[in-house]
């Protein structure tokens, strides 16, 4: 990732709500495919525990798993990633579930489906709903409902859902982490 690219994800992050860094130089740009570069990151699939372990691996900490996570906010998932959860899962808000279905019924087994959907209702704003949203067990994707499988991550959401100002302090901080782990 160059300096541009830091730039432009912290002005990003200012225009949806967020706060500003300092964004640090000599960052390296990795040398790999992408595709070489996309085996390091974790699956929506995977188990919380092999996600956490993929997070430390890169020696990031639980909170970095949480904060980054919360970074989906502004984000969108085609729904083949979560038509699964919202058809089999049951740890997952009843009315959340039914208005999910309503735009993504289930597929033919031949069929699939480009559509996106929001990660987030406020999907226009980084802020502390994505949080607020796992605890009301509103998470489109199958990492999400892990969130809260886990004690420690459980507090971390709920923690970060309640007090804005160390979201926002924390925030900064996990972003220049992930940008300097190794590209």
């Amino acid at each position: 990732m160059t300096k541009r690219h830091h730039i432009r994800r912290r002005d990003s992050t200012t225009e949806l709500g967020g706060p500003r860094w300092k964004v640090w130089l000599g960052r390296r740009d990795f040398t790999e495919s992408r595709d070489d570069a996309q085996l390091s990151l974790p699956s929506p699939f995977l188990y919380i525990s092999s996600t956490t372990k993929s997070f430390t691996n890169q020696r990031l900490a639980i909170n970095d798993l949480v904060i980054q996570s919360s970074a989906r906010a502004p984000g969108y998932a085609r729904c083949a990633i979560f038509r699964g959860r919202i058809y089999n899962d049951t740890n997952i808000a009843p009315t959340f579930t039914c208005s999910l279905q309503l735009f993504w019924p289930p597929l033919l087994s031949n069929e699939s489906d480009p559509r996106l959907a929001a990660l987030d209702p406020t999907a226009a704003v980084l802020d502390t709903s994505y949080n607020q949203n796992l605890l009301q067990q509103k998470g489109c994707l199958h990492s999400d409902k892990a969130f809260l499988s886990d004690p420690r991550l459980a507090e971390l959401v709920k923690s970060y859902s309640d007090d804005r100002e160390r979201f926002w302090r924390d925030f900064p901080k996990s972003v220049v982490k992930m940008g300097n782990i190794k590209p």
